[in-house]
């Protein structure tokens, strides 16, 4: 976690990866299908990652943006601030409407070993970050596509998630963007 963001409260990672893990062992019990066990704990991401946008509006020195690129840093700053998660992006394409997440470890995968790393494996044990990506830009009027393309638990160097900006509101009502004027 960056220097910045030390005063805040924060919980013990390994607090949450066995929080965590417990619940991903629930699922697992759950739904016999890996696919329904993705959607389940992406949709808690989701979940996760709008009050996470609000409390980082609260807890932030934000200033609106001008960018896709601009909201899509911010968004990483949060995942610091929040999850002690230091990613980069990476490879932004088709005018900042596509790009690359990388971070190493994270608290979410602590301690875990997959059954079977291999990339044909179809559980995504960490899918809750796709989730918490999906909500950020949801609360913030924005839907976006996002899936693991590398993963360290099967096996990669770093874990790498393709983000792709769908659609955004018409009226630009996104909390952190202010579009440029058309003169600009």
């Amino acid at each position: 976690m960056s220097k910045k963001f030390k005063n805040l409260e924060t919980i013990n990672s390994e607090l949450l990866t066995v929080t965590y893990g417990t619940l991903m062992m629930q699922l697992l019990k759950d739904y016999v299908n890996h696919e329904e066990v993705n959607g389940k704990i992406e949709e808690i991401g989701v979940n996760i990652g709008s009050r996470l946008v609000d409390e980082y509006l609260a807890k932030s020195d934000f200033r609106p943006c001008k960018s896709r690129r601009e909201i899509a840093e911010n968004i990483v700053n949060g995942f610091d601030m929040f999850l002690g998660i230091a990613p980069r992006i990476e490879d932004f394409k088709n005018e900042d409407k596509e790009f690359v997440i990388a971070f190493g470890d994270n608290a979410f995968t602590d301690l875990v070993e997959l059954p079977d790393p291999s990339p044909n494996y179809t559980l995504i044990y960490a899918n809750v970050i796709c989730g918490i990506i999906r909500g950020a830009f949801k609360t913030l009027n924005i839907t976006v596509k996002c899936n693991f393309i590398k993963d360290k638990l099967k096996g990669d160097a770093e874990n790498k998630i393709a983000v792709v900006i769908e659609q955004e509101a018409e009226d630009k009502r996104c909390l952190l963007y202010t579009s440029p004027s058309p003169r600009d």
